[in-house]
């Protein structure tokens, strides 16, 4: 196998976990030496505080130690910050994962709410501020992922850049190969 090739798995037929960087997500490690953690992710309105909180709990009984909500625009972002409060003002301190989709600006309000933000890269553009450039030798890893990833008290970026190819070099190496085809 080449330097630049990406292998999935070790075996197919066998069960080998990944090394993987340690992150914090709300006081609840994920990753490195940890347990495999559980998530699950509302299908409430998020603008519905009550739905949306009730179905958090039932997760959180369910054994979820990730919440996952979605909040596709700046409203539903807002709104993170009443279901957060109603959840800790019940004792639930579970870390509430915001799920964004297309909108910059929500991501940077639900940032400053949760523990973490997901975003899908494939679908997250401010199309007004959206720049091409150029992969090459000299892009470095906080260049690419520029954009794609919001930091909510974690290193999400590099740990996305290590749990892809090992550091960031192989990261920025991995993504040259692919831009070359």
């Amino acid at each position: 196998m080449s330097d630049m090739e990406f292998k999935y798995c070790e075996s197919t037929n066998f069960y080998k976990r990944l090394k993987t960087r340690e992150v914090n997500i709300g006081g609840i490690s994920l990753g490195g030496n940890n347990p495999i953690r559980v998530q699950s992710m509302t299908t409430t309105n998020t603008l519905n505080t009550v739905d949306t909180v009730n179905q958090s709990i039932r997760m959180i009984k369910a054994g979820c130690e990730y919440v996952r909500i979605t909040a596709p625009n700046v409203k539903q972002a807002h709104n993170l910050d009443n279901i957060k409060k109603d959840l800790l003002s019940k004792g639930y301190k579970v870390p509430l994962i915001a799920d964004i989709h297309f909108t910059p600006k929500a991501a940077e309000i639900a940032a400053e709410i949760v523990s973490k933000v997901r975003i899908n890269p494939g679908n997250y553009a401010d199309r007004k501020r959206f720049q091409k450039f150029e992969i090459n030798d000299k892009v470095t890893i906080d260049e690419l992922l520029k954009g794609i990833i919001i930091q909510s008290g974690n290193d999400a970026s590099l740990a996305l850049a290590e749990c892809l190819a090992g550091t960031e070099t192989d990261f920025a190496k991995l993504m040259n190969v692919y831009a070359n085809k």
